[in-house]
């Protein structure tokens, strides 16, 4: 067994002092130490944290992501088409529940089988991590060769590795205000791209954008391309814990994060952990055309629920429901002479420029020099 404490402090020693994830009883002694000595940021799903951990690392916050292999389907999206894409090493540590050689639950087993091709599959180096200390060092010296050469490594975790740690720091709540600073009147008549130039001009270049997949991510595109602007291409659904981690690592960057009502949607719970960690100078922005519009403009669920009020319920400090561009500018302002975490959904048509061309840097490039600019980043 290892000792829970001395190993948390060797990661420390590493640069390891953030970790996010999904709980599992294997790293429940690991997660209590990061909760008590350094931060811990609960993630809704593992790809979520994925995509969180995936932001801070742009930044330069070398990040820990804690997790259970019964959980790992959900962090392949990201793992697959927004890290491996974008160059962006994780650091995995992950509860291997099933593993052939320990009898366990039904429901693990399949699992626990496959994890180790999932990681190969994947591209990931992997390690089982040792019960005995000097060996365990050792595996973490390889985790850190390959956070330096840009890789992911995982290190598996099985049953009882560490020492008992009781968690002797909870952070208290409070209950979020449901209260609607404005309200659109469901007309339709503004287009995303004049919105998005609208802003931007607005906020000025000493930002960091984000724009979600599909169309979005284009039409940014087509303001200029530039290193401060971040243009994802897969991953559909993890924009806003990506932007969560940017300005987690960099707090008092500007950082816009532009949405879609059907990427927030396919992960709803990532509003929860936004709300939880509170980042002033995230400025949440979402275009709701009711549809999937670069697919062939099938509806998305966005007419079923009111996005609003989940943000508001998820603990967003300042949301606004709009529907002209002078109101947009308005609360743009606001946000920028007191920043708080601020939602504004926007209605808006269908529709976007003609012939709308693509970025013409590549994934890698386009994290490398996004990156380049947070970690240079100055007031």
């Amino acid at each position: 067994m290892l000792d829970t404490l001395t190993f948390g402090q060797s990661l420390c020693s590493k640069g390891y002092r953030f970790y996010t994830g999904v709980p599992c009883s294997y790293l429940k002694d690991l997660i209590n130490y990061a909760s008590n000595h350094h931060e811990y940021l609960p993630a809704a799903n593992e790809g979520d944290a994925v995509a969180l951990a995936a932001g801070a690392e742009l930044g330069g916050r070398k990040t820990v992501v804690l997790l259970q292999n019964s959980g790992f389907g959900n962090a392949v999206s990201p793992l697959s088409s927004l890290t491996k894409v974008f160059d962006i090493p994780i650091f995995l540590m992950m509860g291997w529940r099933g593993a052939p050689e320990f009898k366990d639950e039904p429901q693990h087993l399949l699992m626990g089988e496959i994890t180790p091709a999932l990681l190969d599959l994947l591209g990931i180096a992997w390690a089982i991590l040792s019960d005995v200390a000097k060996e365990a060092e050792k595996q973490l010296e390889l985790a850190v060769q390959a956070h330096s050469e840009g890789q992911s490594f995982c290190l598996l975790i099985r049953k009882e590795i560490f020492s008992p740690v009781e968690l002797n720091r909870v952070q208290k709540l409070n209950p979020p205000q449901i209260k609607l600073t404005d309200t659109h009147d469901d007309s339709a008549s503004l287009d995303r791209f004049n919105v998005m130039r609208s802003i931007v001009q607005g906020i000025g270049q000493n930002t960091a954008y984000l724009a979600t997949t599909g169309y979005t991510s284009r039409e940014l595109h087509r303001l200029g391309d530039r290193d401060n602007y971040f243009y994802m291409v897969g991953s559909m659904g993890c924009l806003g814990s990506l932007a969560l981690g940017v300005a987690i690592s960099q707090p008092e960057l500007s950082v816009v994060a532009f949405d879609g009502d059907g990427a927030l949607l396919m992960r709803m719970g990532a509003l929860s952990t936004i709300g939880y960690r509170q980042p002033p100078c995230l400025l949440h922005v979402v275009f709701d055309n009711g549809c999937y519009e670069s697919t062939g403009s099938q509806p998305t669920l966005a007419r079923a629920c009111s996005i609003p009020h989940l943000a508001l319920a998820s603990g967003y400090s300042r949301v606004c429901s709009l529907s002209t561009e002078e109101s947009v500018l308005r609360e743009v302002q606001a946000w920028l002479m007191k920043p708080q975490l601020t939602l504004i959904h926007i209605l808006i048509k269908t529709g976007t420029l003609a012939d709308l061309g693509r970025p013409r840097r590549s994934p890698n490039e386009v994290g490398r020099d996004f990156s380049k600019f947070i970690r240079s980043w100055k007031p």
